[in-house]
């Protein structure tokens, strides 16, 4: 096998299509600025003319870039020409060297015949130097602090001495201020004293006269009876939740009769439920079965 021809001639290949070419007399390069500092931005307007069809890309790595590095792509256009598509590139780049800068922009090429570099017409910049005629390029220390002239004007210490006067001055007003209104404050009114639990019969009467009434009343009465016994808010507790917390203190036998004359209440007050006379006197005896327990 004659593989070393075979390779040969492919790398051969490889290297025409690689092979830059010179700007056509259509391709031009126009840029924003003569004139740039090192490392500032700088836009070039490249318009490409090739077959239709025919791909274009900035090639930042060809060496014709010269000190000029490629900073992005900002805009790229395919238009329709007189002789194929013509590709117009925004291109921002910044040179990095000082002097007069010489660079001829590339682009590649990709079409049906196979891919090339195309150098584009020169571009002249001139990126002058920071430094003074004959200063070596070189790192030196900053400059010592220059003192400044003067010093501290002769009013300054009296108007500081006035101003922390006038300072505690009025601090020792408010202070004095909120004394005064602390001492005339009234003193707070006592907590009255909870009211009298109702007896069995006010609330017999009551579930005689009114049953939802008169279970509203009873289911009162027993919360009641259970936070002063207890010290639990009984009043903001469902009938479940009063029964746990019974049983969390081991009155096991109070939590289930709190529990299932509560859910009377609320079936005879929300529920529309109106019990038998024989269930309103078993109802009444488990209300004063646990409001004695509270006396």
């Amino acid at each position: 096998m004659k593989v070393l021809p075979l390779a040969g001639g492919v790398a051969a290949l490889l290297f025409a299509l690689l092979l830059a070419s010179d700007a056509r007399a259509d391709d031009d390069v126009a840029t924003s600025a003569s004139s740039v500092l090192v490392g500032e931005p700088f836009t070039l307007t490249i318009r490409v003319e090739v077959a239709p069809g025919a791909g274009v890309d900035i090639e930042p790595g060809a060496p014709s870039w010269g000190d000029v590095s490629v900073l992005g792509v900002r805009r790229h256009e395919v238009t329709r020409g007189p002789e194929g598509d013509v590709h117009t590139f925004e291109v921002e780049a910044a040179a990095f060297a000082p002097g007069e800068a010489a660079f001829r922009p590339a682009v590649l090429v990709s079409g049906a015949s196979g891919t090339e570099i195309r150098e584009l017409p020169e571009v002249r910049l001139t990126v002058p130097s920071v430094l003074r005629p004959g200063d070596p390029l070189e790192l030196r220390p900053l400059p010592e602090p220059a003192p400044i002239g003067g010093g501290v004007p002769l009013w300054i210490r009296p108007a500081a001495a006035l101003g922390a006067g006038f300072a505690a001055f009025a601090l020792s007003a408010v202070a004095w201020r909120a004394f005064s209104a602390a001492r005339r404050r009234p003193p707070a009114p006592a907590p009255e004293a909870p009211a009298p639990l109702p007896s069995i019969e006010e609330l017999a009467a009551a579930v005689e006269a009114d049953p939802a009434v008169g279970y509203r009343r009873v289911a009162s009465a027993i919360r009641a009876a259970l936070a002063e016994r207890y010290r639990i808010p009984a009043a903001s507790l469902t009938a479940g939740e009063l029964r746990r917390r019974l049983e969390e203190r081991g009155e096991r036998w109070v939590a289930r009769l709190v529990a299932g004359l509560l859910e009377e209440c609320d079936a005879v007050v929300y529920g529309g439920y109106r019990p038998a006379p024989e269930r309103r006197r078993a109802d009444l005896a488990m209300a004063a079965e646990l409001l004695q327990g509270a006396e």
